[in-house]
C-alpha cells in the first residue's frame, strides 16, 4: 500500500513539474521548428486557425526571456537578459491569449511557457513583481523574468488598439506580433529594434487578404516566411478541422486552413502579375508614345511613359518616375529628357488661391520645358479609366515593364473600401498611368501628333484564376 501511495505521489509531482515548466517538455512540429530556427531579423509564421501559432510564438519569447534554450537550438540566441515586447489585436484579447500562454491563467501564474521558478514573486528582493495594466482587470503590463545569467528580462504587453504612439520611445531586443499589426504600428516598431540590432517575429492568419503589410513581407527577400497549415497540426482531428472551416467562403477557408492570403474582394486588379508584367525590351522607334504626370504637392510627383503598338493593339508602360520633396525644376529637368508630351490631371491647370498661378504653368514656364495637356475628366472618370485598364489587361493588351516597380506595387495594392469606392492611397504612379492611358489617341511619334482611333474592346473573360 505504501508503495502505491509513493508511486501516486511521484506521479503527481511529475505532473506538477510538467504543469509549471511547459517550456522544458514542449515538442514542436517540423514547420514550427523551421520558424524557430530562422535567425533572420524579421521572420513570419503564417498559419491556419488553431494550428499552434501563438504557442510557438510564446515558446520563443520564453526561450529568450529565460535564456534556457533546447539542446539542439540553432535560432537566434541572447547571452543575457532581454527586453521583449509582445502585441496583439486588443488589450482583452492579449490578456486572454498571449498573456495566458506565457504566464498561465490568472491566479495560476507559472503554468504557461514561462516556468514558475522564473517568475519573480518577491517584491522586497526584486523591487516589484508584475505591473498590472490600468483599466483592464487581470491584465499584465510589464513582467520581469529571471534569466539564467542571473539578471532579469522584461516582457511588456501592448495592443494595436492603443495606437502607434504607445509604441514609441524605447529600444527593444525582440518584438512579437501575434496576428497582423496595422502598418503604422509595424513601421514604428521597426524603429524600436534598430538601436539594439533587434528582431521582429510575426505569427498570424492572414484573414485581411493581401494587405500592404502582407504584400510587403511577401516581397521582401530579407524576411523569413514559414507556413503551418492545418494538415500539419496533428493535434487537430479531421472533424475539428471541418467544424473550424464550416460556413466560410472558399477564399477565407484557404486563409484559415493554409495560412495563405487570397486576393480579397477589395482588390481592384484581380489578376496574377505575370498576366500584365513583362520583361523590358527596346521600344521600336515607330511606336507612338505619351507620358502621364501626377503633380505632387503633399505627395510624390510621379510620371509614367507609355508606348502604343498600333499593329498589335497593345499598350506598354515602359518607364516610371517617382520622387517626393523635390522642386518642379528638378522634376522637369529629369522628365524633359523623356521627349514626351504629358497628360495630367485637369485640376493641375486651376489657378492656386493667393498666387494665381497653376501647377501646370509652373511645370511649363520658366524654361522648364514640359508640354502638358489635360487628361479626359468628368464624373466617374476614375472608375471609367480603371475599368478600361482592367479590360485591356484581361484581353492581353496592357503590359507593365518589370522595372516599373513602384507602379506594379501600387497596382498590386489598389483596392476599394467596404463601400466599394476606390481607396485613394499610394496611387500616384497609377494616376499618372491613368492619365496617359486615357489619352493614347494623342500619343505621338518623335513629337509629331498622329491621329489614332481609340481601340475597341471585344467581349472577353479574365484569364486570372481569381477574375473580378
Amino acid at each position: 500500500m505504501q508503495d502505491m501511495q509513493d508511486a501516486l505521489k511521484l506521479l503527481e509531482t511529475l505532473k506538477e513539474k510538467r504543469r509549471t515548466n511547459q517550456l522544458k517538455y514542449i515538442e514542436h512540429y517540423p514547420e514550427q521548428w523551421e520558424y524557430l530556427s530562422d535567425s533572420r531579423r524579421q521572420v513570419v509564421l503564417f498559419g491556419g486557425n488553431q494550428t499552434g501559432k501563438s504557442r510557438t510564438g510564446s515558446a520563443e519569447v520564453a526561450y529568450h526571456a529565460t535564456g534556457v534554450y533546447p539542446k539542439d537550438w540553432t535560432g537566434i540566441r541572447f547571452k543575457g537578459p532581454v527586453k521583449i515586447w509582445v502585441a496583439g489585436e486588443s488589450s482583452v484579447r492579449v490578456r486572454d491569449t498571449i498573456q495566458e500562454k506565457l504566464f498561465g491563467e490568472f491566479g495560476q501564474y507559472g503554468t504557461g511557457m514561462i516556468p514558475k521558478d522564473a517568475i519573480i514573486n518577491d517584491q522586497q528582493k526584486s523591487g516589484f513583481d508584475l505591473i498590472m495594466k490600468a483599466g483592464i482587470p487581470q491584465a499584465i503590463d510589464i513582467a520581469r523574468v529571471k534569466h539564467k545569467s542571473g539578471g532579469y528580462s522584461s516582457i511588456q504587453f501592448f495592443s494595436y488598439d492603443q495606437g502607434r504612439d504607445k509604441f514609441q520611445g524605447s529600444s527593444v531586443d525582440i518584438i512579437w506580433f501575434d496576428e497582423e499589426p496595422p502598418e503604422d504600428v509595424y513601421n514604428e516598431c521597426k524603429m524600436r529594434v534598430i538601436a539594439k540590432s533587434g528582431y521582429i517575429r510575426f505569427t498570424f492568419t492572414p484573414l485581411g487578404g493581401v494587405t500592404a503589410l502582407y504584400d510587403g513581407l511577401m516581397h521582401n527577400e530579407a524576411v523569413g516566411k514559414h507556413y503551418l497549415p492545418m494538415s500539419s497540426a496533428k493535434h487537430l482531428k479531421e472533424e475539428d478541422k471541418e467544424a473550424l472551416l464550416e460556413g466560410y467562403s472558399e477564399s477565407e477557408r484557404q486563409a484559415r486552413e493554409m495560412g495563405i492570403a487570397t486576393v480579397g474582394s477589395g482588390k481592384v486588379f484581380q489578376f496574377d502579375e505575370d498576366e500584365y508584367v513583362c520583361e523590358d525590351f527596346e521600344i521600336p522607334r515607330h511606336w507612338r508614345r505619351i507620358g502621364g504626370l501626377d503633380v505632387g504637392l503633399d505627395h510624390p510627383t510621379c510620371a509614367v511613359a507609355v508606348a502604343i503598338d498600333d499593329e498589335g493593339g497593345c499598350v506598354y508602360a515602359y518607364k516610371e518616375y517617382k520622387k517626393a520633396g523635390a522642386t518642379p525644376l528638378l522634376h522637369t529637368t529629369h522628365l524633359r529628357n523623356w521627349g514626351l508630351e504629358f497628360a495630367t490631371d485637369p485640376h493641375a491647370f486651376d489657378r492656386a488661391i493667393g498666387t494665381g498661378v497653376s501647377a501646370a504653368t509652373i511645370y511649363e514656364d520658366d524654361g522648364h520645358g514640359l508640354k502638358l495637356f489635360k487628361a479626359p475628366a468628368g464624373p466617374g472618370s476614375v472608375d471609367a479609366s480603371i475599368n478600361k485598364m482592367r479590360a485591356y489587361i484581361g484581353s492581353g493588351r496592357l503590359y507593365i515593364f518589370k522595372t516599373c516597380k513602384d507602379l506594379i506595387e501600387e497596382m498590386r495594392l489598389y483596392r476599394t473600401d467596404k463601400n466599394g469606392k476606390i481607396y485613394k492611397h499610394n496611387d500616384d504612379c497609377l494616376d499618372a498611368l491613368r492619365y496617359a492611358f486615357m489619352s493614347i489617341e494623342k500619343a505621338t511619334i518623335d513629337g509629331r501628333r498622329k491621329a489614332s482611333d481609340d481601340f475597341t474592346i471585344e467581349e472577353w473573360k479574365p484569364s486570372s484564376k481569381y477574375g473580378y
